[in-house]
């Protein structure tokens, strides 16, 4: 069994990657978790990668983009979300992107240094 990952972020991170069981991961939550990171750490090898006019404002925005030039439309032409999610995660792992990190030296213990803040401000608040 895995071991509990208090930092969810942590637990994006490796599902990203693929360290985490596919059956035990929501493809949709990752992706907008990794297109949200992606968005602010590599916006450029977004536009080229997927020939973007211009940088979507949101994860959303970029899986809509994602999977309309994709061809993962629905009826009515809305995006089937699940499907771009997919090919987003999938392009990762294979490296279509190229080589990307999604943790970089010291964002662990920032992360944790924000949730103990976030913690003890509620516990405060409750005494």
């Amino acid at each position: 069994l895995w071991p509990k990952i208090d930092n969810p972020n942590s637990g994006y991170r490796l599902a990203v990657t693929g360290a985490i069981k596919n059956t035990a991961i929501d493809y949709e939550d990752i992706a907008l978790f990794a297109a949200d990171y992606l968005l602010a750490a590599y916006p450029q090898i977004l536009l080229q990668r997927y020939r973007l006019k211009a940088l979507p404002e949101s994860a959303t925005a970029l899986l809509e983009a994602l999977g309309a030039r994709r061809g993962c439309l629905r009826a009515g032409g809305r995006v089937d979300y699940q499907r771009a999610a997919e090919i987003l995660v999938h392009e990762i792992r294979g490296a279509a992107l190229g080589r990307l990190s999604f943790e970089t030296p010291g964002q662990v213990e920032r992360e944790e240094a924000a949730r103990r803040a976030e913690t003890a401000g509620k516990e405060s608040k409750t005494e």
